[in-house]
């Protein structure tokens, strides 16, 4: 009975009309449907903090005060100054902090005598242009940096007097 509908001119047009139903019911289902694309963005963020008792809240520079030596220092031929003060980084981005004073000399005494230590164990000669004192990758660390300075000939006309050494933090 039933392949008797198909086979009638009626039952063609409901077969027909049927078809059509179900395909704009489909296209209406592909139309309403929709994708949605969420992006976002994490921008870099860096903060370097001098932990000095002679710093200033927010400082990107400390300030050496070149002490008279001891006999030891004489004897050894250097001055030195462990954990002289403390960089306090944090980044969500691997970093790195350059080191570099603004003065090529204290007194009689040229920059080239005085080194700074940060993670790399290895002491680096202070210049003018900046050089990478320490590196890492994203988090929070606390950096302890040590001053030496080579005793050369007299060092007493140095004594008092200061060196602003720069910090600054980039991306690395």
């Amino acid at each position: 009975m039933m392949f008797g509908v198909l086979n009638s001119r009626t039952g063609r047009w409901i077969i027909a009309i049927a078809i059509v139903l179900i395909g704009a019911i489909c296209g209406v289902a592909v139309q309403q449907s929709t994708v949605v694309r969420a992006q976002w963005r994490i921008l870099p963020y860096q903060s370097l903090q001098i932990d000095n008792r002679d710093a200033e809240a927010g400082a990107t520079s400390s300030r050496l005060v070149v002490h008279e030596p001891t006999a030891l220092d004489i004897q050894r031929g250097f001055m030195e100054h462990e954990n002289a003060i403390r960089l306090h980084v944090v980044s969500n981005t691997r970093w790195m902090v350059q080191v570099w004073a603004e003065q090529s000399a204290v007194g009689d005494l040229p920059i080239s005598a005085i080194q700074l230590r940060g993670d790399s164990g290895a002491f680096l000669q202070l210049s003018t242009t900046p050089q990478v004192l320490a590196s890492g990758g994203n988090g929070v660390f606390e950096l302890p940096i040590d001053y030496r300075i080579r005793l050369e000939g007299e060092t007493s006309s140095v004594a008092g007097l200061g060196l602003e050494i720069v910090y600054t933090i980039l991306s690395n």
